[in-house]
């Protein structure tokens, strides 16, 4: 099984990153990942195939799916490798079995409310690989509030839709010099990417419609003119993020 989605390869490919800075630090350890909400398996199996774990939990919450995965893992051998446990967020995870947690495709808010019953932090993890659906601002402040550090931040398009990835560490393991944000964004406006430009296009139309809306509605309010000052950030980003790639041309 060698071919992921974009979105998922894009998870896969910060995981590697993750792994690969674990591997420095923990030389002769062995790297176990929890892939919390695993679907079809499809991540760990790859994980485990790639040799970038030796060990994975594929956990979720319902048999349904996890039975998906079960089969897939049998299919492709790696029962000894790959653990299925059916688990609501982190309830399943004992403390010390995983470096590494994976939590992808799933809304923000849900990732949010799993960070903070099951504590990570006092799990052992040492590195958070997320991919929210949805609400990611709100996901991205519960993380800081959480004790962890956004270090990494990416977009993708696929489907007609966008995704954006983050990778967090502990606070109390960051050291100073290492990239961090406490903002959403901030990483996706240094890099510049067209995905984020669109990204960001498809945002400000977005607003400025619901704005032109809500203006033929209601009149001014107070929902406007934060939808207002939503839009100004928007822009500004916007601005900044055509100038790093004028920049960017400019250089070649």
């Amino acid at each position: 099984m060698n071919h992921l989605s974009d979105r998922l390869g894009a998870v896969a490919s910060m995981t590697e990153d993750a792994a690969a800075e674990l591997h420095k630090i923990f030389p002769n350890a062995a790297l176990c990942v929890a892939d919390i909400g695993t679907d079809h398996g499809y991540l760990p199996i790859w994980l485990i195939e790639q040799n970038i774990a030796t060990h994975a939990l594929a956990m979720d919450l319902r048999e349904g799916p996890l039975s998906r995965a079960r089969s897939n893992i049998e299919l492709m051998g790696l029962t000894e490798q790959i653990e299925c446990r059916i688990s609501d967020g982190f309830a399943a995870l004992q403390p010390g079995e995983a470096m590494i947690a994976v939590l992808a495709g799933m809304g923000g808010r849900l990732m949010k409310r799993m960070i903070e019953e099951g504590k990570p932090l006092l799990l052992g993890i040492r590195q958070l690989i997320l991919q929210p659906q949805s609400e990611v601002p709100e996901l991205w402040e519960a993380i800081r509030q959480n004790g962890w550090t956004v270090i990494d931040e990416r977009m993708i398009f696929e489907d007609g839709k966008f995704y954006t990835m983050m990778r967090a560490i502990p606070s109390e393991n960051y050291v100073e010099g290492m990239r961090s944000s406490n903002d959403f964004g901030a990483f996706l406006e240094e890099g510049s990417s067209e995905t984020y430009h669109l990204f960001l296009e498809k945002e400000l139309t977005t607003t400025r419609s619901l704005i032109e809306r809500l203006r033929a509605e209601n009149g001014p309010s107070a929902r406007i003119a934060e939808l207002e000052i939503e839009e100004a950030n928007i822009e500004a980003a916007l601005m900044a993020c055509e100038q790093k790639q004028r920049d960017h041309h400019e250089t070649q």
